[in-house]
C-alpha cells in the first residue's frame, strides 16, 4: 500500500512540474511574439519618422523651389532688357548688326562684349559659382558666357564637342515657350572646367524630382541645375524676324535665349541650411525617445525572459531531484 502510494506521489510531482514546465513555456513563448510584434512597432515607427523628416524638409525644398524658379525667370528677363537695351544703344541702326550676323562674323560685333558686361557677375542670391550664373545662347549655334577663365573666351560654337550639348538645350528652351506642361528643364551632371555644358539635358516635373529627394536627400539634387530663361525675343529676334513664317515654317533668325542657372543643392545650403539642420535636429530628438523606450522595453523583455529561463531551470532541477529521492 505504501509503495502505491510513493508511486502516486512521484507520478503526482511529474505531472506538477511538466505542468509548471509547460506553462513557463508558453509564458516565455508569448513574451517573445510580444517582443516580436513590439520591434516590428519600433522599426515601423522609426522609418515613419523618417518619412516625415523627409516630407517636411521636401515642402520647404517645393516652396523654394518655386520662388527661386521665378526669380530666375524674372532675372533673365531683366538682363535680356538690359541686352536688348545694350544692342540698340551700340546699333542705333540695326540693320548693321544683322548683316554682320547674316555672314556668320558674331566675333566682328559688339555682341559677346554687350552680353559680357550684362552676364558678369549674374549669380543668383550671390551664390559664386558655375551652376548658379548665367548665359545666352543664339540660334546662330552660340553659348555666350561671362566667365572667360572657365571658357577661355566669351563666345563658343555649338559645333565644339565640348559644347554640342547646348544645341539640344536650346531646343528644349525654344519648345519650352510653346509648352506649359509644368516640368522644368534641367542639367545632369552639373557642368565642368573640362566640359561646360557638355552634359545631358531634358525636361522633370515636380514627383520626379522629389521621388530622387525621397530617395538620396538632399545630396541627390547636387548634381541637377535648373534653368531660368527669357528670349529675345518672345515671338522672334530683335531683327523683328519672326520665329514662325506665315506659312508655319520656322524661320532662321537670329533668336537668342538669357540663361539663368540655378541649383538646389547650393541654395538649400545657402539659404535654409539652419531650417534644414534645425528640422533634422528636431526629428532626431524624436527618434533618440524612441530608441531609449525600445531599450528600456527590451531590458524588460530580457528580464522576463531570464526569469522564465531561471524558473524552468528550477522546475527541471528540482523534478530531477525528487526522481532520485524516490528512488
Amino acid at each position: 500500500m505504501g509503495r502505491l502510494s510513493t508511486k502516486i506521489k512521484n507520478l503526482l510531482s511529474r505531472f506538477s512540474s511538466g505542468f509548471l514546465l509547460v506553462i513557463f513555456m508558453i509564458i516565455g513563448i508569448t513574451q517573445f511574439v510580444f517582443y516580436n510584434q513590439d520591434m516590428q512597432s519600433h522599426m515601423r515607427e522609426k522609418s515613419e519618422i523618417e518619412q516625415m523628416e523627409k516630407e517636411v524638409a521636401w515642402s520647404l525644398i517645393a516652396s523654394t523651389f518655386d520662388t527661386v524658379q521665378r526669380a530666375a525667370d524674372e532675372k533673365a528677363d531683366r538682363t535680356a532688357l538690359s541686352i536688348v537695351n545694350n544692342i540698340r544703344a551700340a546699333y542705333p541702326d540695326l540693320s548693321v548688326l544683322k548683316v554682320q550676323l547674316d555672314k556668320g562674323k558674331l566675333q566682328d560685333t559688339q555682341l559677346p562684349h554687350i552680353i559680357y558686361d550684362n552676364l558678369y557677375g549674374q549669380q543668383m542670391f550671390g551664390i559664386s559659382n558655375g551652376n548658379n550664373d548665367s548665359f545666352v545662347l543664339l540660334r546662330d549655334g552660340y553659348i555666350l558666357d561671362a566667365d572667360v577663365n572657365r571658357f577661355g573666351q566669351s563666345w563658343h560654337s555649338f559645333s565644339d564637342e565640348k559644347y554640342i550639348s547646348a544645341k539640344s538645350l536650346y531646343d528644349l528652351m525654344e519648345v519650352s515657350s510653346r509648352i506649359n506642361d509644368g516640368s522644368m528643364i534641367y542639367s545632369y551632371p552639373c557642368d565642368t572646367a573640362e566640359a561646360p555644358l557638355n552634359i545631358v539635358t531634358s525636361r522633370i516635373n515636380k514627383q520626379e524630382l522629389m521621388d530622387i529627394f525621397m530617395e538620396k536627400g538632399l545630396d541627390g539634387l547636387k548634381d541637377y541645375t535648373f534653368f531660368g530663361k527669357a528670349y529675345i525675343t518672345d515671338t522672334g529676334d530683335i531683327f523683328d524676324t519672326p520665329d514662325v513664317s506665315r506659312e508655319s515654317r520656322k524661320n532662321g533668325n537670329h533668336k537668342m535665349i538669357v540663361v539663368q542657372k540655378f541649383n538646389m543643392y547650393d541654395i538649400m545650403n545657402y539659404h535654409h541650411g539652419k531650417d534644414l539642420e534645425l528640422n533634422h535636429m528636431t526629428f532626431k530628438s524624436i527618434r533618440d525617445n524612441i530608441e531609449r523606450t525600445a531599450i528600456f522595453r527590451n531590458i524588460g523583455y530580457l528580464g522576463l525572459f531570464g526569469l522564465d529561463i531561471v524558473a524552468m531551470l528550477i522546475i527541471v532541477f528540482t523534478a530531477i531531484g525528487k526522481k532520485e529521492d524516490y528512488s
